[in-house]
């Protein structure tokens, strides 16, 4: 892995922490600077290491759970994943596994495209049958 990537990111993420912090709701898509992360950690691209992530729930006004989404729906079925057709008609992928806490400073902007609140809620059941 080239190390110019890291120092790109911390960069960015240096801005981040002076940003003032977004505002996110439930079952909503937005684009998070989610980073450049290391081994099968999802990570974001272009030059803000962006990607889309679906709240799941906001855990305070500063931070919330969020599970990454990709466009990429080939070779993704089974427990770790929800395939679904997003409100622009675009098929999608939850990415299940790659849950985790997010602070609201890495909210960039609300994504074009949303989920059903079908959806929204198979994603939580998946959830909660993964943690069982």
């Amino acid at each position: 892995m080239n190390n110019e990537i890291f120092d790109e990111w911390n960069e960015i993420k240096k801005e981040l922490d002076g940003s003032k912090q977004g505002y996110v709701k439930a079952g909503k898509i937005y684009w998070i600077s989610i980073g450049r992360n290391i081994g099968t950690e999802i990570y974001g691209k272009g030059d803000k290491f962006l990607r889309p992530v679906l709240v799941v729930k906001a855990v305070f006004k500063k931070a919330f759970i969020g599970v990454p989404i990709s466009p990429k729906t080939k070779n993704k079925s089974g427990f770790a994943y929800h395939k679904f057709t997003d409100t622009d008609g675009k098929e999608q992928v939850v990415l299940l596994t790659q849950i985790r806490l997010f602070d609201t400073k890495r909210v960039i902007n609300a994504r074009k495209g949303g989920i059903t609140s079908e959806d929204f809620n198979a994603v939580k059941e998946k959830l909660r049958d993964f943690f069982r």
